[in-house]
């Protein structure tokens, strides 16, 4: 036991994760049944929205998207695979694990930071659905708000999309509204592909941006909730968010509440319009977020973390593997498939491979373990046997996640400490548990995990200095001055990233929802 440990952190601080071994395994089915056949796919990706506050907005009186829902495949246990956007979209549309792809590994063992050190991009050999849809005559289209998937940039997760529309928001303009003019973009598109087939990536923002929105602003917008909406959204709060309803972390939980709420309103509306124009017969729709946020779920871990924001430290993505950024909404429909709920995990990695078999694609994935959504609903009341893993955090220590229907662990690689969980019984994983099995089960699984390695090294992206501007309006690099400053190899600390303050707060006002 101790051994395979001493042998996976040798390996680890050897190679930071880039692998030496050859992929094996049987390639990703691409065929299904001709009765699931569908002529165009929509993916629609809302960001940074965790899993409890999205189906917790599902159960109020007047939701517009639960009607919906009880038409789709709800998968209630969708796990990211990394806890921000880069690795988690890159392995939506590959379907393969992070540690295949190579899509956002940033440079660092002990201490991790994308404030610093750019991520990687994705590898060559690691293909798209997008592409593959391309290269097949659809139409492939992309209408985004995120810097890293509304144009082509050296990352290459959106590798495949022929036509981009960009909706950037900028320090300034956070709290603004771009789904609106997202969505009308949206439908002019579909208008316009006539007989094509199409591809359709949307990718909204406002669950990311709204609560980082500087302080006046957000005091703002909280002032136009009544009293009944504050309180909707105070049910729904994450356990520690709202010990002190008047506390900063409240107050931005209840701004992203909000900005959620408004996301499924969003998406019901894109559903009513395929409805109404005949498109739903002929269209698969997958709805899903890359990762979720925390709200101080576990602001008492000790974790690593080489940036620190002093006044909200443990709100945001991309320093944990805990549910709270791994948890994610999922949810599928399909023409074919009549509605349900699906509660055993599933992961991002398996959208793609089931897309592609809808839309009669050969996408062929080589090693990969994701499996198809569509056959799902058959493997009710199965033993549990699947591992679902986590890893490419964008601050922190190295670590990786594995979970196997309710047990879970979290290997922290440079300190050597591992914790295990039992998510039936602690779902805010709280409480640790210890016990031979799961030292043997998890230890054997992050082995495997680390023998799917690429056996190519990817390479660290570089961006122009209007993208590096972009990006550090979102929250990303703000520690580089230019982007010939980016180095592949630096993770020093750096000074906090946290919300705008109110000084920055003066130069434009936000838009209302």
């Amino acid at each position: 036991m101790q051994l395979l440990k001493t042998v996976l952190l040798t390996a680890a601080l050897a190679l930071t994760f880039s692998a030496c071994s050859e992929q094996q395994g049987e390639d990703a089915d691409s065929t299904t049944d001709a009765s699931l056949a569908v002529k165009n796919l929509l993916l629609i990706c809302i960001d940074t929205v965790r899993a409890d506050t999205f189906y917790a907005l599902g159960k109020l009186e007047g939701d517009p998207l639960s009607k919906w829902e009880e038409r789709g495949l709800v998968f209630t246990n969708a796990a990211a695979p990394a806890p921000w956007t880069v690795p988690s979209i890159a392995s939506a549309f590959t379907g393969l694990w992070p540690n295949q792809h190579g899509a956002g590994l940033i440079a660092g063992f002990e201490e991790i930071t994308v404030a610093r050190a750019p991520p990687n991009a994705l590898l060559s050999q690691a293909r798209t659905i997008a592409e593959e849809a391309r290269d097949s005559g659809f139409k492939t289209a992309a209408i985004s708000a995120s810097h890293w998937t509304f144009e082509p940039n050296d990352v290459d997760i959106s590798r495949g999309f022929e036509s981009f529309d960009k909706y950037a928001p900028t320090l300034q303009t956070l709290g603004d509204v771009f789904f609106a003019d997202m969505v009308e973009r949206w439908k002019e598109i579909n208008a316009a592909r006539g007989e094509a087939r199409s591809l359709n990536f949307v990718h909204f923002l406002e669950a990311h941006n709204w609560h980082f929105d500087g302080e006046r602003k957000l005091e703002k917008r909280l002032a136009t909730f009544t009293p009944e909406q504050r309180a909707v959204y105070r049910k729904t709060a994450p356990a520690r968010a709202c010990e002190d309803e008047e506390s900063m972390y409240c107050k931005r939980y209840l701004v992203y509440a909000h900005a959620v709420g408004v996301l499924r309103d969003v998406v019901a509306g894109m559903l009513d319009t395929l409805e109404a124009n005949g498109s739903l017969q002929d269209t698969a729709i997958v709805l899903f977020a890359d990762h979720g946020e925390e709200f101080n779920d576990h602001g008492d871990d000790n974790r690593v973390m080489p940036f620190k924001p002093p006044r909200w430290p443990y709100m945001g993505h991309g320093f944990s593997l805990y549910e709270e950024q791994l948890h994610v909404p999922l949810v599928v429909w399909h023409p074919g498939l009549e509605g349900e709920q699906i509660d055993h995990p599933v992961g991002l990695i398996d959208i793609a491979p089931s897309a592609a078999a809808w839309l009669g694609l050969d996408f062929i994935v080589p090693n990969s373990k994701a499996q198809m959504l569509h056959e799902q609903m058959a493997r009710h009341g199965e033993p549990q046997e699947r591992a679902i893993y986590g890893s490419h955090i964008a601050n922190g220590e190295k670590q990786v996640s594995a979970r196997v229907g309710p047990s879970k662990s979290i290997w922290y690689i440079p300190s050597d400490r591992t914790l295990y969980y039992d998510l039936e019984n602690d779902p805010g994983e709280r409480s640790p548990v210890q016990g031979s099995a799961q030292v043997m089960q998890f230890d054997r699984l992050f082995l495997e995990y680390d023998e799917l390695q690429a056996s190519e090294q990817s390479r660290a992206a570089s961006f122009t200095d209007k993208q590096l501007k972009g990006l550090q309006a979102i929250g990303y690099l703000q520690g580089v001055e230019s982007a010939d400053e980016l180095e592949s190899n630096s993770h020093e600390p750096v000074d906090s990233l946290e919300p705008a303050s109110s000084e920055e707060d003066n130069a434009q006002e936000a838009q209302q929802p």
